[in-house]
């Protein structure tokens, strides 16, 4: 398969859900602010798609990667085409005039803190074991409500990214929330593969579930990194082979719910003073949101408030 063209390799005919005068685009955006669970998504739909385990090293040939040099992306196609993006949404975004719909992945900031805080080691930007350079990182993601590395390169933060793709936005959006993909992953795609134009199979779909387990993907970017230690190659996980001895990954813990204690006290309140204001507003207050996906068609705001 050249690339994933979801709705004509699999769906059997026109892409689901699309409006007569939106044929000739093709793109489905998938976006997130960086850490918040974009790869596991694609793996995903790529598990779906094929009918079969995941394959990294064909990943973003399949769902390509905006961030990746030389990603190929077919905005011609008659066919839904999901591309990964992190950049902000407005008119100058990457084939704008291309764009059929767009699924974003929303993540809780304080998982998305320590997703960025391991994921900075693992790039080596951090050190891997410095408790005091830990906290910094933290108050730092703390007082700029984002990643200081996103926001020198004009990404902004994780409250201005939302913002920007909860703007006007003239196609159909899903919100995906990381905490009901986990929960709920079940309830919480059929509205993705929908927009995508794929067919719903329940046993499809769990099957999809079962092989994309936090642990097998683990255990696929060790094989990848294992090959690549060996003879080279084409990779989709970032970090060097050799950290894997020291607990770095890509796919770090995925987990949610997590506690910022452990890098101090002032850690915890400099997030509740930064957050606090956004969290209800994004719908992390006392009641969580059900899964199921929300779904927006191009008439109102992404976040159903």
């Amino acid at each position: 398969m050249p690339r994933i063209r979801l709705g004509v390799v699999y769906g059997g005919g026109k892409p689901g859900g699309a409006r007569a005068e939106e044929q000739h685009m093709a793109i489905v955006w998938l976006s997130s602010y960086p850490r918040s669970g974009n790869t596991w998504l694609r793996f995903l739909i790529q598990a779906y798609a094929r009918g079969g385990p995941v394959e990294s090293l064909r990943l973003n040939a399949e769902i390509p990667d905006l961030h990746r040099p030389g990603a190929r992306v077919d905005p011609d196609s008659a066919a839904r085409v999901p591309v990964k993006t992190h950049y902000a949404w407005s008119g100058q975004h990457a084939f704008a005039d291309r764009t059929a719909g767009a699924v974003y992945i929303l993540r809780h900031p304080k998982d998305v803190l320590l997703s960025f805080l391991a994921y900075r080691k693992l790039n080596r930007v951090l050190p891997p074991d410095d408790p005091e350079i830990d906290r910094r990182y933290a108050l730092m993601f703390c007082k700029g409500l984002g990643d200081y590395l996103w926001l020198k390169g004009g990404m902004g933060s994780w409250v201005e990214h939302f913002r920007a793709w909860d703007r006007p936005f003239p196609h159909r959006r899903v919100l995906v929330r990381y905490e009901n993909l986990q929960s709920a992953p079940q309830r919480e795609l059929p509205p993705v593969l929908e927009l995508l134009g794929l067919d719903m199979d329940e046993a499809r779909l769990a099957a999809a579930i079962e092989s994309c387990r936090f642990s097998v993907l683990r255990e696929a970017e060790e094989k990848e990194k294992r090959g690549r230690a060996q003879g080279g190659g084409p990779a989709l996980f970032e970090g060097r082979p050799e950290l894997l001895e020291r607990g770095l990954r890509f796919m770090n813990e995925g987990r949610s719910g997590r506690t910022l204690a452990h890098l101090g006290a002032d850690v915890e309140e400099a997030f509740d003073s930064a957050f606090a204001p956004y969290l209800e507003e994004l719908g992390y207050g006392a009641t969580a949101p059900e899964a199921g996906g929300e779904v927006d068609d191009g008439e109102g705001a992404l976040l159903q408030r």
